[in-house]
């Protein structure tokens, strides 16, 4: 029969060493875990951002000053462009306007801007007065173009800009298909 005798402080040392070791190194991955996963946010948020350019420049950019030469256009989101133009008419107008006069709320989502879908941009003239509390609490008065927006999932919503370009977004009681059906889309 063999005995081995085991020092008991040794083995202390030697089992505090190694948790040590351990545990630097558990730190010392989370730190770098905690690193990559920030530039991952960021170079996600950077590339989010130059998807939703197109989109950015689409909603910011006006037409030109001369009403007459303001046509509907109708933007993909996922395509990032223009995909269909209309000149303009009444009918649609009265449309717009009805969904205006139709506000119901404010559009809550923090990301207003959905992933997939449609947006219109439709361009009243003459420009709307539309007198509810919905425009009058964000100081509008007069509206020159609404933005239908129409998320692949979710109700449609209107985008209206103030005079300094700040979006605003609503929920409104109206038929989409009624505009739709007018545009041929």
């Amino acid at each position: 029969m063999v005995l081995i005798r085991i020092n008991r402080e040794l083995v202390k040392v030697i089992l505090t060493f190694v948790l040590i070791v351990s545990l630097g190194f558990n730190i010392f991955s989370y730190v770098q875990n905690v690193e990559l996963t920030e530039k991952y946010e960021s170079l996600f948020c950077i590339a989010n951002q130059f998807n939703k350019a197109s989109l950015v420049t689409f909603v910011t950019t006006t037409q030109k000053s001369d009403n007459t030469s303001k046509v509907i256009e109708i933007f993909d989101i996922s395509k990032g462009e223009v995909i269909k133009r209309v000149n303009p008419n009444t009918s649609i107008q009265k449309v717009a306007t009805s969904y205006l006069n139709g506000v119901s709320g404010n559009y809550v989502k923090v990301n207003a801007f959905p992933d997939k879908g449609y947006i219109i941009r439709i361009p009243l003239n003459p420009s709307v007065n539309v007198q509810t509390h919905w425009f009058n609490d964000d100081n509008i008065n007069s509206i020159e173009e609404v933005f239908v927006l129409l998320p692949e999932q979710g109700k449609p919503f209107l985008l209206v800009l103030d005079k300094k370009s700040r979006p605003f977004f609503y929920t409104f009681d109206g038929d989409v298909d009624v505009l739709l059906k007018k545009l041929e889309f």
